[in-house]
């Protein structure tokens, strides 16, 4: 048990350790205090001129509505530029199919699939795991190759991948900034704060 005088010095240590110690170097005043101190000033600047705060969020709220819209515009670009490239790769299935001599024991659709297959598994680079599985995965833009042309494998290797996909896109972690954008300005939509 500590006696009186022990108590003294312990609450003077106390104190000096508080107070002192952490002015004691010009770094420690400055990291720990000055610094965040002149942060929070230059932070709070803003309510000084409080009128301008309406116009500061009107802005906020074309700004918004200005890059959803040109997401979405990029976004129907991207999907016609994904409808040319589908239509190239068939084009190039079929230049394959018409001008190669068509391997004997093989149907038609055999080697149509075969000449489709192999306009994907051009695309399949080295760093794949296996060349049996890299079909199921590859894609040629945001094409990938349909699923009749697949094989049986390749198509439960896919559905697992899909189904992962799946899986992060409810968690959330796989959301873009699109999908957040769109998710935070409808909460505030939701309280009042903000027009659509």
């Amino acid at each position: 048990m500590l006696n009186k005088k022990d108590k003294i010095q312990t609450l003077f240590g106390w104190l000096r350790t508080k107070l002192y110690e952490p002015f004691s170097s010009v770094w420690n005043f400055k990291h720990f205090y000055l610094n965040p101190a002149i942060k929070w000033i230059k932070l709070s600047k803003v309510f000084l001129k409080f009128w301008k705060i309406p116009f500061a969020i009107e802005d906020l709220q074309l700004a918004s509505k200005y890059a959803i819209k040109q997401n979405r515009q990029d976004g129907k670009h991207i999907s016609d530029l994904n409808n040319k490239i589908e239509a190239l790769i068939e084009d190039v299935a079929d230049l394959a199919y018409h001008y190669n001599p068509k391997p004997s024991g093989l149907t038609d659709d055999e080697y149509y699939k075969e000449c489709m297959r192999n306009a994907f598994k051009a695309n399949c680079d080295d760093y794949f795991p296996s060349e049996d599985e890299c079909l199921a995965w590859v894609k040629i833009g945001d094409v990938r190759l349909a699923t009749k042309y697949l094989t049986k494998d390749e198509e439960d290797h896919r559905f697992d991948l899909d189904y992962e996909h799946h899986r992060g896109a409810m968690c959330g972690y796989e959301n873009d900034f699109y999908d957040e954008a769109t998710y935070l300005l409808g909460s505030l939509s939701r309280r009042g704060f903000y027009d659509n």
